[in-house]
């Protein structure tokens, strides 16, 4: 029902793999000392736990239908969350996100100019025409118009890019 978008949120990546790593300290310290009954159902559960976090998806369900939307996990083609009901699924945009240790010129230098350097560009979801729901981040110019420009027609809604001087609608 409705849309699945996989994301590619950095937290979960990062917390993914540190819990990986914490599961491989643990099971080379158990393995440095005597395996008992407890040490060998730590190594069950530790592994299990590995295999589970490399098969879970963080997943953004869109019903445009319903005008609902939940942000979850998917694992084995079951997704978890709470759906939350909007009054209306606005739009799409695509917003750059400055302040990165990039950029060499304070914002008004990079307005005047034209030269917008980002850290990274954000697909949102814009809901009740003011709540943002990032859908994806860092992904290239070209990439992120198509992706959003995508969904917009299965969404049969707007997208408004903002990543130029002036602000423009791809798809009104």
């Amino acid at each position: 029902m409705g849309v699945v978008l996989h994301s590619n949120e950095a937290f979960f990546k990062a917390l993914r793999y540190a819990v990986i790593c914490i599961a491989f300290i643990i099971t080379a310290v158990l393995f440095s000392h005597e395996l008992t009954n407890i040490g060998i159902l730590c190594l069950i559960l530790l592994s299990l736990l590995v295999v589970t976090m490399l098969l879970v998806r963080v997943i953004i369900q869109i019903d445009s239908i319903n005008n609902r939307y939940r942000q979850g996990f998917m694992l084995f083609g079951r997704i978890t969350g709470r759906w939350v009901v909007v009054n209306r699924i606005s739009y799409i945009s695509i917003f750059p996100t400055l302040g990165s240790k990039n950029r060499s010129l304070p914002l008004l230098a990079v307005v005047m100019i034209g030269d917008i350097r980002v850290k990274e560009l954000r697909i949102n979801l814009i809901v009740n025409d003011r709540k943002r729901i990032m859908l994806q981040s860092n992904m290239k110019l070209l990439e992120s118009r198509k992706a959003a420009l995508e969904l917009a027609e299965l969404l049969q809604i707007g997208v408004y890019d903002c990543t130029g001087v002036e602000s423009v609608w791809l798809k009104e």
